[in-house]
């Protein structure tokens, strides 16, 4: 038993170090925010190279009605703790279709900008029979990245952990820790079936999720103290640092793609990409170390900001993998 968790541990070094060991690309900068570039992270990028065209999987976007950030330290003279959080109010599922349309509708743009050839997931239906056996994904269903909505007239499946529990930023707590053991052989009925679908297709499949957040949440910890904090605005959320799965990303199988969890290309956000253009107002109540509150947003200035946000982290992703080629 022993022996099974200490190799556990190290498949989590070695993926997290693996991961490290790869390619970046950057942004130029963010809209505002002070934070570092957000960048795209690859990892077996090889996987898509020479590939000119393109079927989508799985398309979806994730938009996040809730969301939190902890932080705590621990020093020679105690202990602190931090917590923020917030839930969103006045994006209904009617916007969340639109937008997501909207957003489906600039990727396709751009990737045809870069010379790729699409096939979208209601003709790879018709032509690739181990796609069409998946299952398909029910829309507006809530999981791990938050309310996943797919293009209106467009099919996606499941990934990875998609129906497991949001985890909060900042601080990890046991959960999270417990989450990362488990992820590392996570996936889907997808990636067994993808690199099938490529062969039957002629083309690398991806699986595509963009998050929406309404705030960029941050939590650290160090011996001055703790601090959680969010700022109101339009963001693409990169990776969580609690996690090891990719969050707004671009995934991809050939038709000689193994079937492991990260066996896929992988590009992936890291950071956040976020526009300090107002949207709504944070209302909170609580002590200054544990805040909670709502969002409220002017639906039309969240759904315009969402997109230019939106449409920089597919700029992002796309010229990532045309790197590739």
């Amino acid at each position: 038993m022993i022996n099974k968790v200490c190799f556990r541990l190290s498949c989590i070094a070695f993926l997290i170090g693996g991961i490290a060991l790869t390619s970046q690309v950057q942004a130029d900068s963010f809209f505002g925010g002070g934070d570092k570039d957000a960048s795209v992270k690859v990892t077996h990028g090889g996987e898509l190279k020479g590939k000119s065209t393109f079927a989508i999987g799985a398309f979806r976007v994730a938009f996040v009605t809730e969301d939190a950030a902890n932080a705590a330290s621990h020093g020679l003279f105690g202990s602190s703790a931090a917590k923020i959080s917030g839930e969103l109010v006045g994006v209904n599922h009617t916007l969340m279709q639109k937008i997501a349309d909207e957003i489906y509708v600039e990727f396709l743009k751009q990737a045809s900008a870069k010379g790729y050839a699409v096939i979208e997931s209601s003709a790879l239906m018709k032509t690739a029979a181990a796609y069409a056996a998946l299952s398909p994904s029910e829309n507006f269903t809530v999981g791990r990245l938050g309310t996943f909505v797919i293009p209106t007239g467009q099919r996606s499946v499941a990934l990875a952990a998609d129906d497991r529990a949001k985890e909060d930023k900042g601080t990890a707590g046991f959960a999270a820790r417990f989450n990362i053991i488990s992820d590392q052989v996570a996936k889907s009925p997808a990636y067994e079936a993808f690199p099938i679908a490529a062969k039957q297709t002629d083309a690398a499949v991806l699986g595509i999720t963009i998050v929406a957040n309404f705030a960029n949440f941050k939590g650290s910890g160090s011996f001055g103290g703790s601090k959680a904090s969010l700022a109101v605005g339009a963001t693409i959320d990169g990776r969580n640092k609690n996690e090891i799965i990719p969050s707004t990303s671009i995934l991809g199988w050939g038709s000689g793609t193994g079937a492991c969890a990260f066996c896929q290309a992988q590009f992936g956000l890291e950071g956040q990409i976020h526009s300090d253009a107002f949207i709504g107002t944070y209302d909170s109540s609580g002590s200054s170390n544990n805040q909670s509150g709502t969002v409220t947003v002017d639906p039309a200035a969240y759904e315009k900001n969402i997109l230019l946000v939106a449409s920089k982290a597919i700029d992002l992703l796309l010229t990532s993998v045309a790197a590739e080629k």
